[in-house]
């Protein structure tokens, strides 16, 4: 799966000749470590968002006839586009693939194409010396139902630009997240299944249901599971708690992220009693069985992690902290006295060989693969490549 990335803030100038919006693009890999290379060139459409009397218009201001292409060989792409000056008001551009059929914007797109899919991205139009200028958003929709507005969509700011890889959106999240909402979902896709039945029934059934995230990056994965409690598995009455945690570089953008959440709620979300939260962990203290306060206030009943065995150096701390964590949980005052196991869901995509140590180590340290499921990527060049999800359980 490829993404369209902003390389630097776009802008909106004005000349007497009119204005004019100026964006450098590229479209790469998750990781940004490879740039697209499509067979044959792929038109771009740029539409921006402006607010007039009669209220708010989505316009495109790439040409129809003679939309920008990206090519195989591209590493950037520059653009400078008129903006008719009738448009008032304008505050919000969305960059996606012109073909609709390329475009990644819905979970059932991620479970039902075949071919490969391109990941858009949106950004507010601000003044430059904006604290927010530096960031632009994905948008995920997770409900398959038609009328469903973005109350049901995953939203995730990113920061543009090189930056640090874990403010970034990574396949593993988003293609384990698609996978559950598709799962949770009162109708599935077409064509859609899944081997995950115990993790299905654990966040279906109608019962309170604490989660706690490590490695939780920008919140994909965490925040994607508290819009799916809140929308698309409509059937809950009960509560759901979500705790994420990383190390402290990724609390900003994580808090961000979850505003934008719970800007988006409907206006019934009091009755859904979705409650998610943020606290900062080093799996070098975990390891150690050092947590803060919110890890250790909840039995929790899943654990959850994406795109966490990439670097093969912090593996033994990951696992070492997933058993200190199942400690933590055994001495807990709500601990059942019997029947009770410990359960840890990753989502991953395999980067290297040596990522297969994690299976090793985590066999070693008494957790044992419940279910395991293998999500082909959706990719329009290069060989193939996967995203698998594992239900580990531990007595």
């Amino acid at each position: 799966m490829h993404y369209i990335r902003l390389l630097r803030p776009p802008s909106l100038e004005g000349s007497k000749s009119g204005r004019s919006l100026r964006l450098v693009v590229s479209i790469t890999t998750d990781l940004g470590d490879a740039f697209l290379s499509p067979a044959s060139p792929i038109s771009i459409r740029v539409i921006v968002r402006s607010r007039g009397p009669d209220g708010e218009t989505w316009t495109e201001v790439t040409p129809v006839r003679s939309r920008p292409t990206w090519r195989s060989g591209l590493r950037v792409l520059k653009l400078d586009l008129p903006v008719p000056t009738a448009l008032s008001g304008v505050d919000k551009m969305h960059i996606r693939p012109a073909e609709q059929r390329l475009v990644a914007s819905s979970a059932s797109d991620l479970a039902t194409r075949s071919q490969g899919l391109i990941v858009p991205v949106s950004v507010d139009l601000l003044a430059p010396g904006d604290d927010a200028a530096h960031v632009c958003y994905r948008v995920l929709k997770l409900s398959n139902d038609q009328g469903s507005g973005l109350e049901s969509a995953l939203q995730v700011e990113e920061e543009i630009g090189d930056t640090s890889l874990a403010r970034h959106v990574w396949d593993g999240g988003l293609m384990t997240l698609a996978h559950i909402a598709n799962m949770c979902a009162p109708i599935s896709p077409p064509g859609f299944s899944s081997g995950l039945l115990q993790l299905k029934e654990m966040l279906s059934q109608d019962k309170d249901i604490n989660i706690l995230e490590i490695g939780g990056g920008i919140g994909t994965l965490g925040i994607g599971l508290a819009q799916i409690f809140r929308s698309v598995a409509a059937e809950r009455t009960t509560a759901a708690s979500i705790l994420m945690t990383d190390l402290p570089e990724a609390e900003e953008r994580v808090k961000a992220n979850i505003s934008r959440y719970e800007a988006s709620a409907p206006e019934d979300a009091e009755a859904i009693k979705v409650d998610i939260d943020y606290e900062d962990l080093d799996w070098e203290d975990g390891r150690t069985g050092k947590f803060g306060a919110k890890v250790q206030s909840k039995l929790w009943d899943l654990i959850v992690l994406s795109d966490c065995t990439y670097n093969v150096d912090t593996i033994p701390a990951l696992v070492q902290t997933l058993s200190q964590l199942h400690s933590v949980i055994s001495k807990h005052p709500e601990y059942p006295q019997s029947g009770w196991r410990s359960k840890v869901m990753i989502g991953t995509k395999p980067r290297h060989w040596s990522e297969e140590a994690f299976l090793g180590l985590m066999e070693n340290d008494g957790w044992a693969i419940g279910e395991k499921e293998h999500l082909p990527l959706p990719m329009l060049d290069a060989e193939s490549q996967a995203v698998e999800i594992y239900l580990f359980t531990k007595l």
